[in-house]
């Protein structure tokens, strides 16, 4: 009611505290590790700041749309918990995604952890500049049109109450 039964206003309320959050902390350890410690940086301080936050919405996005695919919480969370330890995996962290199967390769495309750290590899080890990140800048504001697709899904579902309750 509080939103007028808007289904953006009430994610963008929900989601504005945790996105301060996650962009404070991580912006936090930017600065810490590249202004502070003095970490060698190839690149510019601020492209790692938008880095950061281009991850936080993302991941964000990713959230609500597994809220939108399953609107009940415990399913949506097992679904974000299953995606995000696959992240890791998919990512480049763990294993260089080049030396994985193919299939694997395509499918490390879908987390938006990997393009934050080919952003972070092309700024920071090779400062490569805009040229070097802006592909892995727009595949992480492609995440933010995922919402989208589950917004009138979302929107039924709980003004109407009409989702499954187990």
């Amino acid at each position: 009611r509080t939103s007028g039964n808007s289904i953006t206003v009430t994610i963008a309320g929900k989601l504005y505290v945790y996105t301060i959050l996650f962009s404070v902390l991580g912006l936090g350890i930017i600065f810490l590790l590249y202004h502070w410690l003095d970490f060698p940086v190839a690149g510019h301080i601020w492209t790692m700041v938008l880095d950061m936050l281009l991850l936080v919405l993302s991941s964000e996005a990713m959230a609500i749309f597994f809220i939108g695919i399953f609107p009940v919480t415990r399913l949506a969370m097992s679904a974000g918990a299953l995606y995000s330890i696959l992240a890791f995996s998919f990512s480049g962290f763990t294993l260089p995604v080049e030396q994985m199967p193919s299939i694997i390769q395509s499918l490390a495309v879908g987390f938006p952890i990997r393009h934050y750290y080919l952003y972070y590899v092309q700024d920071v080890l090779y400062g490569t500049g805009f040229a070097g990140w802006w592909q892995e800048a727009v595949h992480m504001l492609l995440f933010l049109f995922l919402p989208l697709i589950v917004m009138p899904r979302l929107k039924k579902a709980y003004i109407h109450l009409n989702f499954p309750r187990n």
